[in-house]
């Protein structure tokens, strides 16, 4: 008798540890997947995350940027990269809402002794955001 209680005690454990690997990916699956899912096909809204190249300018200077958005619903957040040619790449991180086709963040520099920070709205419009910073 004492066997058959020394068997099940060990299968028990990797049971549970199975189950409990399931019902976490399940719960991730509903929270993440279908909300994401249902959420897009009922606001109409596109998918925006992915890398995007942007042009801006500040007087008579354009700047070249790579931003690496990443999207989860209608919250957004990434990283601003500043790649001019012959200029340090600065980094700013973001976040924001994309709601309506409008996208609307704060960024702050990702340099501690840099403390320049700032907001941008942008329309998303035939695959391209225009927009004020």
């Amino acid at each position: 008798m004492m066997d058959l209680w020394a068997k099940i005690d060990l299968w028990s454990i990797p049971t549970s540890v199975i189950a409990g690997l399931f019902v976490t990916f399940l719960l991730w699956f509903f929270r993440v997947k279908i909300r994401q899912g249902s959420q897009r096909f009922w606001s109409n809204e596109p998918e925006i995350e992915g890398e995007w190249r942007t042009v801006f300018r500040e007087g008579e200077k354009t700047y070249h940027e790579t931003v690496d958005l990443r999207q989860f619903g209608r919250k957004v957040s990434g990283e601003i990269v500043v790649t001019e040619p012959g200029e340090p790449n600065d980094r700013y991180k973001f976040q924001g809402t994309f709601k309506h086709r409008i996208l609307t963040a704060t960024y702050e520099s990702k340099n501690p002794s840099d403390y320049e920070q700032g907001s941008f709205a942008l329309l998303y419009e035939n695959g391209r955001f225009k927009g004020q910073y």
